[in-house]
């Protein structure tokens, strides 16, 4: 009787043992989704962009465009979505600009100045609105225009010492595309 009564404890224990991991891991797992990195975003379908720790969803993959301008962006991509369609084409624009060299240099004041001085370049473009976006409620700057006939809607906001800007070309379905886009970013 007492051999069954050990056994008996001995399946319980262990029972217990297994419903315990399953809780610890349940709760670590839930807590790495909150870290989520690179191979996270990239597995669900995110284009990364490691230097900057930074990740957007789009409808389409952007490449480099920044051998066809003449600006000098840290990183500019582009790409087109329905391109041989005029009424539901769209232009996506990513833009990352890093902060001088020289910025890291400065003392915590004189680059809180700094990225004032930026802010308040950002406000003062024409309707413009300020904005908090996405998982991480980045401030952002929201500005609206035409380009050749096409609506446009960009953003541009700083993070991690640099300026990132965003743009949107399109007559067809801009509010809801935009919003997606802004929606898609994410930071690792």
């Amino acid at each position: 009787m007492n051999n069954k009564k050990s056994h008996g404890i001995l399946i319980m224990s262990i029972f217990s043992a297994f419903i315990i991991i399953s809780i610890v891991n349940c709760f670590s797992q839930s807590s790495t989704d909150t870290n989520r990195g690179e191979s996270y975003y990239k597995l669900k379908g995110y284009q990364t962009f490691s230097s900057f720790k930074f990740a957007i969803k789009t409808p389409i993959k952007l490449t480099d465009i920044s051998y066809q301008t003449k600006h000098d962006f840290s990183l500019e991509y582009g790409g087109i979505e329905n391109q041989n369609n005029k009424q539901n084409l769209a232009v996506y624009q990513l833009i990352i600009n890093r902060f001088p060299a020289g910025y890291k240099g400065l003392s915590k004041s004189e680059q809180n100045v700094f990225k004032q001085q930026m802010i308040k370049k950002f406000s003062g473009l024409n309707s413009t609105k300020k904005v908090l976006f996405g998982e991480d409620k980045l401030e952002g700057y929201i500005t609206q225009y035409i380009q050749k006939g096409y609506n446009a809607k960009g953003i541009i906001f700083i993070k991690n010492d640099c300026i990132y800007g965003l743009t949107l070309i399109s007559n067809d379905k801009l509010e809801q595309r935009f919003n997606e886009l802004t929606n898609g970013i994410h930071f690792y």
